[in-house]
């Protein structure tokens, strides 16, 4: 299935219900819930997601958008995927924008 469709979305979600403290399971269906900016869904999601990187990413992602952007930078620097430097970049581009 393609990435972000509704059948893509479908299994994911039934998985994260068959599986409900499989990690994997969890963090696509918080990445899912993030893009439909269901946060609270996200939140809990990613209680179970484990601590590899993406869960660390998704976990500053989730920061952002609930706008707590220092806990988001501190996420950031922790994770070694090259998307989470991006982030952080783009991130501490805005909050030296904002600050000063």
């Amino acid at each position: 299935y393609e990435p972000g469709s509704q059948d893509y979305n479908d299994v994911f979600e039934t998985a994260v219900r068959m599986y409900p403290n499989d990690t994997t399971a969890n963090l696509n269906a918080a990445v899912i819930a993030l893009e439909k900016n269901d946060l609270a869904a996200a939140k809990r999601y990613l209680e179970k997601a484990g601590a590899s990187a993406e869960a660390v990413n998704a976990r500053a992602i989730l920061a952002i958008r609930e706008n707590r952007l220092d806990d988001a930078a501190q996420l950031l620097r922790q994770c070694t995927l090259p998307e989470a430097a991006h982030n952080l970049n783009e991130l501490t581009l805005y909050l030296n924008s904002v600050r000063h």
